[in-house]
């Protein structure tokens, strides 16, 4: 069953924050894992931004949910205490929370994760030493379809200043004395109104007010492709860039005014801001905003934690150990692969949030949970050491896995697929916490030759099924080798497009007798496992390990992006 995210919101008068909260809810409501749900307390105003939104609940109920997301004020409509029963993501869009006066500042004591909108915002909330709790950032961007198309400029000035309406003024005269239109908004208008006035113009001057938490306005203005004045708010350091996105005046009405006439009378600099503001507008996208808010939430416990990583590279020894920590389950490839590779996105998510639920309620229900076992239990190691007539035979003879280390229902529970989960990780990151394991590149290609598994001949059916022009590429080679040094790129490549500060290597996992598996799960900082590194176990083995060295030095090769040429050239020397 997904999780139930609550929002909780006041509303007083429109600020662009509002948005924002928007953003998030839509965010949550694109994830099977999440059920978004939004209460707006009794002493909002009637006209609140969400009174027609399909996730408006009549009632708070906390006991149903298992997120709350807060704004910076939110935090009286609430119990005390009630961080310790549900956790809560308070969300940080302002500068206020800094200010020791202002009645934000004491509830940063409240235990919390904090996502703030601008790296700005979390040194300044950081620098008060108050925060309870770990504090992200979360990439604020702008949804480009809910935008007019650029019109081609009229050549006036518009003037965004309902936030500050006496420079704003000055701004206004000064350029209207020096014989320039100015369209200038002091007073709030539909957003509509305000985004079409903003588009038509040929310079578009937006006055925040003196610190700020973002200011989206000026990222707007930067999307509508006009040359921008901006002066610095703190927030929007992060994309105001003086010269290459815009103009940042000192904040002052003379200074404003002289940034527009320059740009007025500097038609390279003007296309130079125009241009580099786009950029930098596209670049803050919608998707990677979406990622950094579920990954919040997936950050929360319970956890339903994704493990994969290069076959041969340590997974299942992380499980192993994994299990040896108090509410933590790790569970050994347990679900139908051959069914879940052939399912479009949308159900093979819903398949898997699904399939954490069921071992959920095993686990709570009965004291185990599915998962390919030996007698009982995860092994460090799948395969056996080669026997006499030179075969590693598997080690598994169960499929289902006892329980003995959970005492709490708020258990982090991890399930291992290194091949099926790496071919569809891009799908998985945004609704699970996800980890990959990986390994000096020469051990596992190695490895994977005596492993008995189809990889040995460079095939892997999920990556092909679920990647057909690689596929195709695969299949165009003749030399297993060529074809496994291929698949090696393909997976390193995975790792680093869409989780590379989430990889841990099995070097460090040997060298710390577990415990740089904290990343994982932070109760393994306390793991002093005896462990030995098996790199080196095929070197003087397999006749072909220097040609097959030689070879994989001389690709071009993802697994450079983590390992150096040199940490293979080491195994052989």
């Amino acid at each position: 069953m997904p999780k139930t995210v609550l929002f909780v919101r006041n509303f007083n008068s429109f600020r662009g924050g509002h948005l924002k909260i928007l953003d998030c809810l839509e965010h949550v409501r694109t994830s099977p894992a999440y059920r978004a749900k939004l209460y707006v307390t009794s002493e909002s105003s009637a006209d609140h931004p969400w009174k027609d939104h399909p996730s408006l609940v009549s009632d708070l109920d906390l006991d149903g949910a298992d997120v709350l997301v807060l704004g910076g004020s939110a935090w009286r409509f609430l119990p005390d205490g009630i961080e310790e029963t549900v956790p809560v993501v308070n969300l940080v869009q302002g500068m206020r929370h800094s200010d020791s006066s202002h009645r934000k500042h004491a509830y940063l004591q409240r235990p919390a994760l904090r996502l703030c909108v601008s790296e700005e915002v979390k040194a300044e909330i950081e620098a008060t030493g108050l925060v309870n709790g770990p504090v992200r950032v979360m990439a604020t961007a702008l949804d480009t379809a809910a935008f007019p198309q650029p019109a081609p400029p009229n050549g006036k000035v518009f003037i965004a200043g309902q936030k500050a309406r006496t420079i704003a003024a000055d701004v206004a005269r000064l350029l209207t004395e020096a014989g320039i239109e100015v369209d200038c908004a002091i007073e709030r208008c539909p957003r509509e109104e305000f985004l079409a006035r903003m588009a038509a113009a040929e310079i578009a001057v937006v006055l925040p007010l003196r610190r700020e938490g973002f200011f989206l306005p000026a990222l707007e203005a930067m999307l509508l492709q006009r040359a921008v004045v901006c002066p610095d708010c703190v927030g929007n350091r992060g994309f105001c860039i003086d010269g290459q996105t815009c103009i940042v005046p000192d904040y002052d009405a003379p200074s404003v005014a002289a940034a527009v006439q320059r740009l007025l009378a500097d038609a390279p600099l003007r296309d130079t801001v125009r241009e580099g503001g786009r950029r930098a507008a596209l670049a803050r996208s919608v998707e990677q905003e979406r990622l950094d808010f579920l990954s919040a939430l997936n950050s929360l416990g319970p956890r339903n934690i994704i493990i994969t990583g290069l076959p041969r590279s340590g997974t299942t020894l992380s499980c192993h150990l994994l299990n040896k920590l108090q509410n933590v389950v790790a569970l050994h490839e347990p679900m139908p692969i051959r069914r879940l590779k052939g399912l479009d996105e949308e159900r093979f998510v819903e398949d898997t949030v699904a399939f954490f639920e069921r071992q959920r309620r095993m686990i709570r229900e009965e004291g185990v949970a599915l998962s390919k076992t030996q007698d009982g239990k995860v092994p460090m190691n799948p395969l056996a050491d080669k026997d006499a007539d030179g075969v590693r035979q598997r080690q598994l003879n169960g499929k289902t896995l006892e329980i003995t280390n959970v005492t709490s229902d708020d258990f982090d529970l991890g399930i291992k697929h290194p091949t099926l989960f790496t071919a569809r990780l891009h799908q998985l990151r945004p609704h699970f916490d996800c980890y990959a394991l990986v390994r000096n590149p020469l051990s596992v290609l190695l490895s994977w030759r005596d492993s008995g598994m189809p990889i040995a001949a460079g095939k892997s059916g999920a990556i092909e099924t679920l990647h057909p022009d690689f596929a195709a590429r695969l299949t165009a080679m003749t030399d297993v080798v060529d074809r496994q040094i291929a698949l090696i790129d393909f997976f390193f490549a995975q790792y680093r497009d869409h989780i590379p500060a989430n990889v841990i290597k099995y070097e460090d996992v040997i060298a710390t007798g577990g415990r740089a598996l904290a990343g994982i799960a932070p109760a393994a900082e306390t793991l002093d496992e005896p462990l030995s590194s098996r790199n080196r176990r095929a070197i003087g083995e397999d006749p072909e390990a220097v040609r097959i060295a030689e070879t994989l030095l001389k690709s071009d090769n993802a697994c450079w992006d983590f390992y150096r040429r040199e940490d293979v050239e080491q195994l052989l020397a």
